[in-house]
């Protein structure tokens, strides 16, 4: 992806998907602060390691975006915790059928505006945070192996644990 991109302050929707494109994403966003509308899916950019996904940390300066989608792609690596930082205005947030491993981090709870949040078939371990228990959305669950999908009665048995631990800490 150009470094030229960063110049286009303007720039208010960012659409890359279903390509060929490669490479890695970098870390260029910062000055795109009227940019609402990212989308990277279905592309073969590639990240890995705990730093994989350090590109996020420039569109925590994007004050207006509400849509990111970064799905199918070769996305690697650990989900930062300052995902919880983007716009309080991302209503989709899509990093489903990527390789990110790891805990779900409990930030995510700060987006409050979430609407839509696809996670599944990637590697993620742990239990699913309290955080999201506030969230109003539509979430996308899948077991510990990436191509089985919990049954919605799992899913909600795992959100009335969550809401009980979030009663037992408010009370």
């Amino acid at each position: 992806m150009p470094l030229s991109i960063s110049n286009s302050s303007e720039l208010e929707e960012l659409d890359l998907g279903d390509n060929n494109f490669n490479g890695n994403v970098r870390n260029i966003f910062g000055n795109l602060q009227n940019l609402y509308w990212i989308n990277l899916a279905h592309n073969n950019f590639e990240t890995k390691g705990s730093d994989g996904l350090a590109f996020l940390s420039s569109l925590t300066n994007c004050s207006h975006l509400e849509v990111v989608n970064l799905e199918k792609g070769l996305f690697g690596g650990v989900l930062p915790d300052y995902v919880g930082n983007l716009s309080t205005s991302v209503s989709f947030l899509a990093l489903d059928r990527n390789q990110l491993y790891g805990s779900i981090p409990s930030t995510i709870g700060n987006l409050v505006n979430l609407q839509t949040l696809a996670l599944n078939d990637n590697l993620f371990t742990g239990p699913i945070p309290a955080s999201i228990g506030y969230l109003q959305i539509g979430l996308a669950c899948s077991t510990e192996s990436p191509k089985d999908r919990m049954s919605i009665d799992i899913v909600l048995r795992e959100f009335h644990l969550v809401k009980n631990n979030i009663l037992k800490v408010s009370n």
